[in-house]
């Protein structure tokens, strides 16, 4: 069966962290931003894959259960026997996160370049992936394979900078792994936090022709509650999103890139004409605004009903 896209990296656990007292509640939601994006997908009506190594703890038992009875296609999942990755989120005032991590030698940082078969790619119309499996070898090494031999095979490539910086030991090598990527990529999505990290003080006009954009890519910056700067064929134009009460914005830019790669799939990713495009923009911002008033990541990403009820609500 052919995918419309395939999703590669980490799947992990998002222990949300309750203040209650003098004590804490810990509340565990899945999550893993290549695997929220991949179930996003599933539930806009896609055929999406995962890819990644996912523990055989009782942590890894659960996830996988998770995406099977998603309907994510889970062939290419590798399994070991080092423990899930755990991430620690306390939520702040507007749904804000602040992250600790326990992800050293853990489950998805050793998927290698063997466990992404060249069968998974050729089998699917794009690949999606995030900067967090770039943080550490061999996952990085498998991550940049991936890509170099889809963009082989002439299949999509779509990058969600997804930047944390405590995962990551040389910033500067960061940012020339994250930019290597993005010159292959076809769509990139970003915040405006991001790409101020990559691109401190460039404005928008300039990044339609920076040698880190692969001519003729769709880059789409996220500003939160302000209108999404979009930079396509020689222009900057902006699509507004929509106003909600957040609760937790984690997974919000996940939802929002597998709803546009839901949109690019409808359109056999032949990049549209503006109209269509900012159709698209608008539609994922509406999967991101769904997300951010529920908990959790996977468990608040937005079916297709829900968000088309939506944008009728909102005509």
């Amino acid at each position: 069966m052919q995918l419309d896209v395939l999703c590669i990296g980490e799947m992990l656990v998002d222990v949300i962290v309750h203040r209650e007292g003098d004590g804490w509640r810990l509340e565990p939601k899945a999550g893993g931003a290549p695997a929220n994006a991949a179930v996003a997908l599933r539930r806009l009506g896609r055929r999406a894959g995962f890819c990644g190594m996912i523990s055989r703890d009782f942590w890894g038992e659960w996830l996988l259960s998770l995406l099977a009875g998603e309907g994510v296609d889970h062939r290419y999942v590798a399994r070991c026997d080092p423990p899930t990755t755990l991430a620690m989120v306390r939520l702040g005032e507007g749904g804000e996160r602040e992250f600790s991590f326990y992800r050293e030698g853990t489950a998805d940082t050793l998927l290698a370049p063997e466990h992404v078969p060249d069968e998974a790619l050729k089998a699917s119309r794009a690949l999606h992936l995030c900067s967090v499996s770039l943080s550490k070898g061999p996952a990085r090494e498998a991550t940049l394979s991936a890509v170099q031999r889809a963009k082989a095979y002439g299949a999509f490539v779509s990058f969600d900078v997804n930047w944390r910086p405590m995962l990551w030991d040389d910033h500067e090598k960061a940012k020339e792994l994250v930019t290597g990527v993005l010159r292959r990529a076809d769509f990139v999505k970003m915040s405006e936090e991001e790409r101020e990290w990559l691109f401190p003080g460039v404005p928008e006009p300039e990044l339609l022709r920076h040698p880190d954009r692969r001519e003729g890519a769709l880059w789409v910056i996220t500003r939160g509650s302000r209108p999404a700067q979009v930079l396509y064929r020689g222009e900057v134009h902006e699509v507004a999103g929509f106003a909600v009460e957040p609760v937790d914005t984690t997974g919000a830019g996940d939802a929002f890139s597998a709803a546009l790669l839901a949109r690019l799939a409808e359109m056999e990713f032949d990049l549209p004409d503006r109209a269509a495009l900012e159709d698209a923009v608008r539609f994922a911002h509406a999967a991101a605004a769904l997300c951010v008033t529920r908990y959790g990541a996977i468990p608040a990403m937005p079916r297709r009903e829900e968000v088309e009820r939506f944008l009728k609500e909102r005509e």
